[in-house]
């Protein structure tokens, strides 16, 4: 693709990981020209920032995502802890 455009994206440090570093090499041979801005994600200002064009995308919990947007669950985790 010739698309040149700066995708502007609100991430936590896990969602960087677990999904957007994995997505890279997709992202580069789909769209070689298109670039990911990533900023720490700030629950209280998400909507906000949609609205006024500072983010395409959020990546969040469904639990306290702002209410009004347009959502999609990508993955569930369940958590184990293990002690001695």
């Amino acid at each position: 693709s010739s698309a040149i455009l700066t995708w502007k994206i609100a991430a936590t440090d896990y969602s960087e990981a677990t999904v957007l570093l994995p997505a890279l090499p997709l992202l580069r041979e789909s769209a070689p020209s298109a670039r990911l801005s990533v900023v720490q994600v700030a629950p209280r200002l998400i909507a906000r920032q949609c609205e006024f064009g500072e983010l395409d995308l959020a990546f969040h919990t469904a639990d306290e995502a702002p209410e009004g947007l347009r959502r999609r669950t990508l993955f569930k985790e369940h958590y184990v802890l293990v002690g001695r």
